[in-house]
């Protein structure tokens, strides 16, 4: 099986576009990657979200698996600041916000905790105690809303 889905992954690199897979088409814009970063997120919480809403619980064993890609992927929030003094500029709406790096690190800090919170509730999910689950995404939820009202790109 594994045989099967690596010989996929390697015939997408010779059907899709050059562009899609080249070096300067791609991670070449910041901007770029902060968007690939926000999406994975975005994705995973809504699939969380989705599930959690599911009163038939299939797909259930999925919870932890998105949970847990959710918090690895929180993980990457402390590399989409824009560093360089240029990219902060073309990068937000409010050129001063990105000037807070402490501020921005605060907003990571807090979303690791709440995804790490939800992983633990993800747990109890899979052991049938679900209620634990409504206040961690919520959690989560507001961990995003509080850093994309402050630092959001677009």
């Amino acid at each position: 099986m594994k045989r099967y889905r690596f010989a996929f992954v390697a015939s997408l690199f010779f059907l899709l576009p050059g562009s899609a897979i080249s070096s300067s088409g791609f991670g070449s814009d910041l901007g770029e990657y902060q968007s690939a970063v926000m999406s994975i997120l975005r994705l995973h919480l809504k699939a969380i979200e989705t599930l959690a809403a599911n009163q038939k619980h299939q797909y259930a064993e999925n919870m932890l698996r998105h949970a847990t890609a959710l918090r690895s992927s929180a993980q990457l929030l402390d590399h989409v600041y824009p560093d360089r003094p240029e990219n902060r500029a073309t990068q937000a709406g409010s050129e001063t916000s990105w000037n807070d790096r402490k501020g921005f690190d605060d907003q990571v800090e807090r979303s690791l905790k709440a995804t790490k919170e939800l992983v633990k509730a993800s747990e109890q999910w899979m052991k049938g105690h679900r209620e634990p689950m409504t206040g961690a995404i919520k959690s989560v939820r507001e961990s995003c809303d509080s850093c994309h009202k402050i630092f959001r790109a677009h």
